[in-house]
C-alpha cells in the first residue's frame, strides 16, 4: 500500500466542494477568452491559461461527478426481476457454478466507507421511520454498485455445505428458490425439506420441473394433503436392524438420551426389527407398533418357524411331543411357548440364533414391567402411524387399492428427482419434528451408503479380490435443502454434514437464528458442531444479537480510518499577552471486523452478504424470479397401482 494510500482520507457525505472550483476555473477560462477577444494584444498566454482553466475545470468536474455519483448510488437499488429463461441463460456458461446475485467484493475499502457513515451519521444504521416502502438501509449496497457482477459459487466449493441465516420476510425462499432452479437445470437429485409446509417452496419447485420438463419427476409429501401425497418410508434404507432401532429410540424424549426407558425401548425395536428382517419382511413403523402393542407371539412363532426349517432338518416330528404336552398350539401365545421349550432344550444346542433369543427374552418378560418401560415408545409409534400418516410412512407396495406412488430417498437421488417435504410443523409441530428427524436418519443412512459403497468398491474389489466396481462413473450430485433447519437439527444431521460431502450431497440449511439450534439441541457447543460444517454462509437481515456477534466474527479483520480533532487553551499570569491556544488534527487506525455486527441488521430485503470459497466476502443482491407459468400447489395427479414387490412378505 502506497503512502498516498494510507493516508487517503474523503467522506462520501461531504458537501461537493468541487462544484466551487468547477465553476471558478470555467469562470477564468471565460474571463480569459473575454479579455483575449477584446484586447489588442494578441499573445499566446491567453490562449495557455484558457487552456490550464479549461483542464482544471474538466478535473474538478470529473471528481464532482464521482461525488455525485456515488451519492446517488447510496440511494440504493430497486429491487430487480429476472425471468427463469434469464437465469438459465445464466446458466450456460457457468454449468460448475451456483449463480448467487449481482453483487461486489466487499473489502477494506467498502467497510472504510460503512465506518464514515456511523461516525457522520449514526442514525441511517436506525431501522427507517415508520410508512417508507422499503426496509433497511439501501446505502449499504450503494456504496460499491458501481462495481457490481454477477456471483457466482463454483460448485467444488459447494461440498463444504451452505448456511442460510436471515429473519422473517428478509429474502430466504426468493435465494432457494434460485438454487432450486439452478439444480433441477443440472438434473441434479434435488430434495427439499419444510417444516413450515411453505406453499412458495413447493411452487418454486414445481416451476423448475415444468420449466425443464420434469413434471413428471416432482415428488409431492404433505401431511395435510395425503390425498395428493406420495407415500415414503423413512425405514427403507439400512445396514443393520440396529440403524432401525435407532432412529426411533432417538425419538424418545429423554434428558440424556441414555437412561434405561430409552435403552429398554431400543432393544425391543432391535429385536422386533431382527425378527422381520429374519423372514424377508421389511420393518414398518405400522408392523413395529402392532408387535410393541400386542407382544411378539406371532412374530416370535413365524420367526422360530423360519429357523427351525432352515437349520434343524426334520423338526415338526421332534418338535410334535412338545406341542401334546403343552396346549395344544392353538394361539400364537401356547405355541410360542412351546417353541420356546424346544428351541432351549433342542435346538440352542445345534442352531443358536441371536435373533430367536432376543424375541424370546421380549416374550418372557413380564408384562407389566414391560408396559412401563416402553411407556415413552409408544407415544412416538402411535403419532407416526396415526390417521393417514400411517399410510404415507408405513406404504404397503401389495395394497393394489391405494394407487399412490411409492418412494425412497434412495430412489429419489437415483432417478434425478425432485422432491417436495412439507413437514406441516405449524399444525403439530412434535409429529413434524419427529418425521424430519426419521427423514434426517433415513437420508443419513443413504448418503453412508454412497460413501461406502461407491469410492470404495472398487478399492476393496482390488484389495480383496471380492467383488467388483458398480457401473456408474459419478455419483449422482444431491442438492439438499433444509428450510427452518432448527426444527429438525440432532446429531443425526451433524452426522449427515459429516458424510454428505463425501457423497456428492450438498447441504443447504436455513435459519432465522443461531439461537435456535442451541435451544434444539441444548447446548451451545452442539450448536458450534452444526455451524462448523457449514463453510459457506449466506447472511440476509438478521436482528438477533448473538447472531449477529457470530457471524461478524468469522469474518476477517481490518484496519479503519478516522480522524481525531484535539484543541487545548493556556492562560498564564505573566503579562497581558500570556495565551495560547492550539488546534491538533491526526489519523489514527483502527482494527474492526471486514463487516460489523451491527450492520448486519441493517441489510435491506433481498440484500446479503456472503462468506464463500474459503472467506472471500460479497455484498450482493437477489433478484427474484419471474414465473412464466402459474402452477398449483398440489396437481392432480393419475396414480398407477404400484407394482408388488415380490421380495416383500405382505403380513395382515
Amino acid at each position: 500500500m502506497s503512502t498516498s494510500q494510507v493516508f487517503e482520507y474523503d467522506d462520501p457525505f461531504r458537501p461537493i466542494h468541487e462544484y466551487y472550483a468547477l465553476f471558478a476555473w470555467l469562470a477564468a477560462a471565460v474571463l480569459t477568452i473575454m479579455i483575449e477577444s477584446v484586447s489588442n494584444v494578441n499573445s499566446t498566454a491567453f490562449t495557455v491559461f484558457a487552456l490550464l482553466c479549461l483542464g482544471m475545470t474538466m478535473v474538478r468536474g470529473w471528481r464532482a461527478i464521482q461525488m455525485w455519483h456515488l451519492q446517488r448510488q447510496l440511494e440504493g437499488v430497486p429491487v430487480s426481476f429476472m425471468s427463469r429463461e434469464d437465469l438459465t441463460d445464466h446458466m450456460k456458461g457457468h454449468a460448475n457454478e451456483i449463480f448467487l446475485g449481482f453483487g461486489f467484493p466487499w473489502t477494506q475499502w467498502e467497510a472504510q466507507m460503512t465506518h464514515i457513515v456511523r461516525r457522520t451519521d449514526p442514525d441511517r444504521l436506525l431501522p427507517p421511520p415508520e410508512g417508507t416502502p422499503s426496509m433497511g438501509q439501501p446505502w449499504l449496497h450503494g456504496i460499491g454498485m458501481s462495481d457490481e457482477t454477477p456471483i457466482y459459487l463454483p460448485l467444488d466449493h459447494t461440498a463444504g455445505h451452505m448456511l442460510l441465516v436471515g429473519t422473517t420476510r428478509a429474502g430466504k425462499s426468493r435465494m432457494l428458490d434460485s438454487i432450486i432452479h439452478q439444480a433441477v437445470g443440472r438434473s441434479e437429485a434435488v430434495i427439499i425439506w419444510d417444516p413450515k409446509g411453505d406453499k412458495g417452496l413447493a411452487n418454486s419447485a414445481r416451476q423448475a420441473c415444468l420449466m425443464f420438463d420434469k413434471v413428471g419427476d416432482f415428488i409431492f409429501f404433505h401431511p395435510a394433503f395425503p390425498e395428493s401425497s406420495w407415500r415414503i418410508d423413512p425405514l427403507k434404507n439400512f445396514n443393520r436392524g440396529t440403524e432401525l432401532a435407532t432412529r426411533i429410540a432417538s425419538l424418545i424424549p429423554s434428558e440424556t438420551g441414555a437412561d434405561p426407558f430409552t435403552a429398554h425401548s431400543q432393544m425391543i425395536l432391535t429385536n422386533l426389527c431382527e425378527g422381520l428382517l429374519m423372514l424377508n419382511s421389511k420393518p414398518t413403523l405400522k408392523l413395529l407398533k402392532r408387535f410393541v402393542d400386542g407382544g411378539p407371539e406371532w412374530l416370535l412363532v413365524a420367526a422360530c418357524e423360519a429357523h427351525f426349517e432352515k437349520k434343524v432338518p426334520g423338526w415338526r416330528d421332534e418338535v410334535a411331543p412338545y406341542i401334546s404336552r403343552g396346549k395344544g398350539g392353538k394361539s400364537d401365545r401356547d405355541l410360542a411357548i412351546v417353541y420356546d421349550n424346544y428351541y432351549r432344550e433342542v435346538v440352542q444346542k445345534k442352531a443358536q440364533s441371536s435373533v430367536l433369543e432376543g424375541l424370546f427374552s421380549d416374550f418372557t418378560h413380564d408384562k407389566q414391567h414391560q408396559q412401563k418401560m416402553t411407556a415413552s415408545l409408544t407415544p412416538v409409534l402411535t403419532m407416526l402411524t396415526a390417521g393417514s400418516l400411517g399410510e404415507l410412512l408405513s406404504p404397503d407396495a401389495n395394497d393394489m387399492n391405494d394407487r399412490r406412488p411409492v418412494t425412497d430417498f434412495a430412489r429419489i437421488i437415483r432417478n434425478g428427482q425432485v422432491c417436495y417435504l412439507g413437514l406441516d410443523s405449524l399444525s403439530d409441530s412434535m409429529v413434524g419434528s419427529a418425521i424430519g428427524s426419521m427423514f434426517v436418519s433415513d437420508m443419513t443412512a443413504v448418503s453412508g451408503d454412497r460413501y461406502n459403497y461407491f469410492d470404495n468398491q472398487a478399492f476393496m474389489a482390488e484389495l480383496t479380490g471380492v467383488g467388483q466396481a458398480r457401473e456408474e462413473k459419478t455419483l449422482r450430485p444431491v442438492t439438499l435443502i433444509i428450510d427452518e433447519a432448527a426444527e429438525i437439527v440432532s446429531d443425526k444431521m451433524v452426522a449427515l454434514l459429516n458424510k454428505a460431502g463425501g457423497s456428492n450431497i450438498r447441504l443447504i440449511v436455513a435459519t432465522q437464528t443461531i439461537a435456535d439450534f442451541a435451544a434444539r439441541l441444548g447446548s451451545p457447543d452442539k450448536a458450534r458442531m452444526v455451524l462448523g460444517n457449514l463453510n459457506n454462509k449466506i447472511i440476509l437481515r438478521t436482528i438477533d444479537g448473538e447472531t449477529q456477534k457470530y457471524l461478524s466474527e468469522s469474518v476477517p479483520l481490518t484496519y479503519v480510518r478516522h480522524i481525531e480533532y484535539s484543541q487545548a487553551t493556556d492562560a498564564k499570569s505573566d503579562g497581558i499577552l500570556s495565551f495560547g491556544y492550539r488546534l491538533s488534527e491526526s489519523m489514527k487506525e483502527t482494527e474492526v471486523p471486514l463487516i460489523a455486527a451491527d450492520v448486519l441488521g441493517c441489510l435491506a430485503n433481498l440484500e446479503f452478504f456472503a462468506q464463500i470459497s474459503g472467506g472471500h466476502i460479497r455484498k450482493g443482491r437477489i433478484p427474484i424470479l419471474i414465473d412464466a407459468k402459474k402452477t398449483e400447489l398440489a396437481p392432480a395427479i393419475s396414480y398407477a397401482p404400484s407394482k408388488p414387490d415380490p421380495k416383500t412378505l405382505h403380513i395382515h
